[in-house]
């Protein structure tokens, strides 16, 4: 999800530190420098929305030289998940499908595709409650091959794309399989948020982008948010900040080429 932040310090409350910086510009610059990060985004805001606090430091590409500003775009890691959660709730209640309805009546017993008996009892709650018994993304990396290539070449990132084959594919591929732990038992799955968004898509008949814009982005007024990375504009000097991968140390950097098929989120934590 395309939100606000590289590094989103919201605890910035009346100080900056144990450096005792002048100024907030000042702090920036010199964790920028000092934690070899490409560009951050930071600010405190009040209950209302007023900014209180502001600032940037760093560049929308790594030593390109252009700088990062306040109409800048990011990837916040991991928010959509809390957002989906939210969307699903809402579909709930508009009945489309139950927080219990199971991937067997959503994908085996349609006929769609036929699903490990293991599955059977996941529900859609579980699914967006890590206690579906879905892998987390260790083993999807270790032992997927085929579902990772498939997400890089097969999926896009264009405004008509249509994803959802993919996101059936998906699913197919976790639910052939027998449960990784016992559902009610916690375990950290992405995966598991990608079987839930399909099962909301065919309940529904929408898209999971049409969802998110029509149940959360919409009606909250939510202006700025979207889909995918930052650009998919590929020209320099950069529109937007680009993805980029890094070692733990921050020695080797490089920036991702934006395009319709670039994975790679703009931060480490998404």
């Amino acid at each position: 999800m395309i939100q606000g932040a590289y590094l989103v310090l919201l605890s910035i409350a009346g100080c900056f530190g144990q450096d005792d910086f002048a100024t907030l510009q000042e702090m920036l610059d010199h964790n920028v420098e000092r934690y070899k990060l490409i560009g951050v985004d930071v600010g405190a805001f009040s209950a209302n929305g007023e900014w209180l606090l502001r600032g940037q430091s760093g560049e929308r590409v790594y030593q390109e030289g252009t700088p990062i500003s306040d109409k800048d775009m990011f990837i916040m890691g991991s928010a959509g998940k809390s957002m989906t959660s939210t969307m699903a709730a809402r579909v709930v209640a508009q009945g489309f499908i139950n927080w219990n309805t199971t991937t067997k009546e959503i994908f085996h017993d349609t006929g769609l595709f036929d699903v490990h008996e293991s599955y059977w009892p996941s529900t859609l709650e579980q699914f967006i409650s890590h206690g579906s018994g879905a892998p987390g993304l260790d083993v999807v990396v270790d032992e997927y091959y085929d579902m990772v290539d498939y997400i890089f070449n097969k999926t896009s990132w264009e405004a008509d794309f249509d994803n959802r084959p993919a996101r059936v594919f998906l699913s197919k591929t976790l639910l052939e399989n027998e449960v990784t732990v016992p559902q009610g038992t916690y375990l950290y799955s992405i995966g598991g948020f990608t079987v839930a968004g399909t099962m909301l898509e065919l309940a529904t008949g929408k898209t999971y982008e049409q969802l998110m814009m029509e149940e959360l982005f919409e009606p909250l007024g939510m202006d700025g948010c979207g889909f995918g990375p930052t650009t998919t504009d590929p020209s320099l000097p950069p529109v937007q900040p680009w993805g980029h991968l890094g070692d733990q140390w921050g020695v080797n950097i490089a920036a991702v080429t934006p395009g319709p098929y670039a994975n790679v989120c703009v931060s480490n934590d998404s």
